[in-house]
């Protein structure tokens, strides 16, 4: 799916989870978090809003090597900061 040349925009769980302080790694605002977000719904959340996502269930996050959450690449979409809130809104739409 992804390749060479492709401009890819990594994301964590934990850039999405309300219970992790900015410092541990949280990358959108409080009131677009949710709580322990898990790497399935990262995915639909991507596909609802129509970026192309490849999915890596085994990836660890740099801050948390023991923690193998996983983490999705989506390939090109804009900028990684217009990619995270449009995710996160997803995310908190699928949970409300």
């Amino acid at each position: 799916m992804v390749s060479r040349g492709d401009r890819i925009v990594v994301l964590y769980p934990l850039y999405f989870d309300a219970t992790a302080s900015r410092h541990e790694g949280r990358r959108v605002p409080t009131k677009l978090a949710v709580r322990d977000p898990t790497l399935e719904e990262l995915v639909e959340a991507a596909r609802r809003r129509d970026y192309r996502v490849e999915a890596e269930p085994h990836a660890a996050h740099p801050r948390r090597p023991a923690k193998r959450e996983g983490r999705i690449l989506i390939v090109g979409g804009g900028t990684k900061t217009a990619i995270l809130h449009a995710v996160a809104k997803e995310l908190k739409a699928q949970r409300s």
